[in-house]
């Protein structure tokens, strides 16, 4: 199911039918940053405007978005992921570009 596909966003798609589990694929070298693409993919999946949940209250947005640079010219075999909270949700962002939006654990 895709819940959002805009040009000013990333498609965003359930993972789970009956879950609360959001994916987006953030395309490295493309022209959004990635901390952009969680700031519209959180928007869109939790339908408010997070203009008043800034995401460096939570983490350094220059950061998150340099974490994944290829290093050395290199991006092949790049592993990890940080996962933070932002605006109610849990935000898993992996090396691969892919993102997870979920809920927050009780």
């Amino acid at each position: 199911m895709v819940v959002a596909d805009t040009a000013s966003g990333p498609e965003v798609t359930r993972v789970d039918p009956d879950g609360d589990v959001y994916r987006v694929r953030h395309e490295f070298g493309g022209p959004t940053s990635l901390s952009t693409t969680v700031i519209l993919a959180v928007e869109s999946v939790t339908e408010q405007s997070v203009a008043n949940r800034p995401l460096y209250e939570v983490i350094d947005p220059e950061c998150l978005d340099g974490l994944f640079d290829p290093i050395g010219g290199h991006s092949d075999g790049m592993r990890g992921h940080v996962e933070f909270p932002y605006a109610g949700r849990l935000v898993r962002v992996d090396a691969t570009g892919e993102i997870l939006i979920g809920p927050l654990d009780s």
